[in-house]
């Protein structure tokens, strides 16, 4: 798009790039500056509704870090320092997940990310109660809908975990 003229006003341009927009059929490449700023203050509060009513200031758990609840505000960007020393002290003593479905996926894979290997793979590999070998001890030959073995043997709840295996232990990408 060239700009004949210097004096183009913010609606001129703003209907050019929607109109740029709409022929590539990408709606979502373009956003004015206004919604932008209204996106901004919406995510600001939100991220403090949500420290509000989960961040615990003086030990900088969210949720007391039940269930991985330090991993997702970890990475969601939230917390500080604390927060991510919180989740590799606990899980280091624990020693295995008390995670669910989603929390497995995002703990392991921030482990990883963070610097965390070590305990990334202590946690995929040991048999303890919560743990992929305690499954396989108790026979399974397939992933389990629950750590307990209640409901479905043949579930892939915690398959997403697979490709961490691949992507940081083998290096393929």
């Amino acid at each position: 798009m060239k700009i004949a003229n210097s004096q183009i006003s913010a609606v001129e341009l703003i209907t050019a790039a929607l109109a740029k927009a709409k022929k590539y059929s990408d709606y979502n490449i373009f956003v004015t500056l206004f919604e932008k700023e209204a996106l901004e203050n919406k995510k600001a509060a939100l991220i403090k509704a949500v420290n509000d009513t989960y961040f615990n200031a003086e030990t900088g758990d969210y949720a007391d870090n039940v269930q991985g609840a330090n991993a997702f505000a970890v990475d969601l960007g939230l917390g500080d320092e604390r927060t991510l020393t919180r989740t590799v002290e606990f899980y280091t003593d624990l020693g295995m997940y008390d995670t669910g479905i989603f929390g497995t996926d995002i703990l392991t894979r921030l482990l990883f990310e963070k610097g965390y290997a070590p305990l990334a793979v202590e946690l995929l590999s040991n048999n303890k109660m919560f743990s992929f070998g305690n499954l396989r001890l108790q026979g399974a030959t397939s992933l389990w809908e629950y750590w307990t073995g209640r409901r479905s043997h043949s579930h892939p709840m915690f398959g997403a975990v697979t490709a961490y295996l691949f992507r940081y232990i083998l290096g393929i990408r």
